[in-house]
């Protein structure tokens, strides 16, 4: 399947989007105990947070599932995998493709980024040197825990998802049962069915759904930018209406409606997304060529990003920190990811090629 330059780069300006608003979410202090009352953090601070980090930020991993749904059949003959009468061989050969592709684009820069990562949590102190340890943090092989780097569960989660492709064909490869299985998994995810289970993101309903959704669509060989753009100023409205809801819901500690309202914003966001994608493109074209630093981006931050912390934490009072570090911490995050990125494309492109899967 060949997409279009116009659609390639609506996609690469969505995903780099999409990588700065990951910073965003881990910049987020607000404790886990103020919904029950506990924390004395004043509402205000709660709700700025929240903004930044809750609200359309929410929508960056559920899109990067779709996307690598989406490109992961790209290039599957679709009278192959639709049907009963399934081409074993031909779908066999993709899968064997995809898993062997997706060992330079997602293994290699996941193995490198979590000895980073434990180096760099070594030198702090953090824990001190064990075997066992070190592998578990390296691989990732304990699915109850993150990796070293921890925002790579995402990564880890799309390989296992690669691995279990033929699955996925025969769940979205149709197009009739394809829609019942997004819609059944949609309704357990609002209804809160699933599989409690810490850190096991690889059972978690939404990211099947959201993932199998990138395999729908890649199957039907295109997004439907056309339904967005008939019906994007709706789709707009209902976003912006479900981040009002959101907020309402964190300011009256609520979180039935802030559980229902984020979710909504999620199902609504990612078309607008989408129906925006040539806005959005447009206006950071002059960043066109920051593009290929997404998974630079969205790898490095966490570093820069505790680093930050480590120093704000210790010269601005918590009500200045919880506010102006908050801000601070997504602009070092972003800024400072980006300028390493920029800085390695000068003076070791071959790395930094290799720290992003051939993605820079």
């Amino acid at each position: 399947m060949q997409i279009s330059k116009e659609s390639s780069e609506r996609i690469r300006a969505i995903s780099f989007l999409c990588a700065l608003m990951v910073v965003a979410i881990h910049c987020s202090s607000i404790p886990k105990d103020w919904w029950g009352g506990v924390s004395d953090v004043p509402v205000w601070i709660v709700a700025l947070q929240t903004l930044g980090t809750n609200t359309i930020a929410r929508l960056a991993v559920p899109w990067f599932f779709v996307i690598s749904g989406f490109f992961l059949v790209k290039d599957l003959n679709v009278a192959s995998a639709s049907g009963l009468s399934v081409r074993c061989c031909g779908v066999f050969a993709w899968w064997k493709r995809s898993i062997l592709r997706r060992a330079f684009t997602l293994g290699i820069p996941y193995l490198l980024w979590n000895l980073i990562y434990y180096v760099f949590k070594l030198s702090t102190g953090k824990y001190g040197f064990d075997a066992w340890h070190f592998l578990a943090q390296l691989t990732g092989y304990d699915l109850y825990e993150v990796p070293a780097c921890g925002q790579l569960w995402y990564v880890r989660c799309v390989f296992f998802y690669v691995l279990c492709a033929p699955v996925f064909l025969a769940l979205f490869g149709n197009r009739y049962i394809g829609m019942m299985t997004i819609a059944t998994l949609m309704l357990c995810w609002f209804a809160g069915v699933g599989i409690p289970m810490r850190y096991m993101q690889l059972t978690d309903f939404s990211y099947i759904m959201f993932f199998g959704l990138g395999v729908y669509l890649g199957l039907r060989r295109n997004f439907p930018v056309e339904l967005t753009r008939n019906v994007g100023v709706v789709l707009v409205v209902i976003t912006v209406m479900s981040v009002m809801v959101v907020m309402y819901g964190v300011i009256s500690k609520n979180e039935c409606v802030y559980g229902v309202a984020s979710k909504v914003l999620i199902v609504m966001g990612l078309p607008t997304l989408l129906f925006l994608g040539q806005r959005i493109a447009g206006r950071t074209r002059r960043w066109k060529h920051l593009y290929g630093l997404s998974f630079f981006v969205y790898a490095v931050h966490v570093i820069l990003v505790s680093i930050t912390y480590k120093i704000v934490s210790r010269l601005m009072p918590p009500v200045m920190y919880e506010s102006v570090g908050y801000l601070v911490k997504i602009a070092v995050g972003i800024f400072g990811s980006i300028a390493i990125g920029k800085a390695l494309c000068r003076v070791a492109p071959r790395m930094l090629e290799l720290l992003c899967g051939g993605r820079a």
